[in-house]
């Protein structure tokens, strides 16, 4: 528990730290209109949206994973009777 709470306690610090440095406005600043901390220089509006595109495709096809099920009605049977089959020795000499 006092683990847990150190934790959080750094969490927070470190949060307010970042917000009172203005890191959370910069970040916004660059997603939503291109402009690079601490320059004049903006993004192209296409290339951001490009870039943050390709990102959320790769967030959510790597991140996300759906097993999704694929099998027929009989599988469940023959994997039930293959269960009960005897083991075959010496198939092979």
């Amino acid at each position: 528990m006092k683990r847990v709470v150190i934790i959080v306690a750094l969490a927070i610090l470190v949060l307010a730290i970042l917000a009172k440095a203005g890191i959370f406005d910069s970040l916004m600043l660059f997603l939503l209109a291109g402009v690079i901390p601490g320059t004049t220089y903006a993004i192209p509006s296409t290339f951001m949206l490009l870039l943050i595109t390709s990102l959320a495709w790769l967030l959510l096809f790597n991140l996300v994973t759906v097993d999704a099920p694929l099998t027929k009605k009989g599988s469940k049977k023959k994997s039930a009777t293959k269960k009960h089959l005897p083991k075959q020795r010496y198939k092979e000499v």
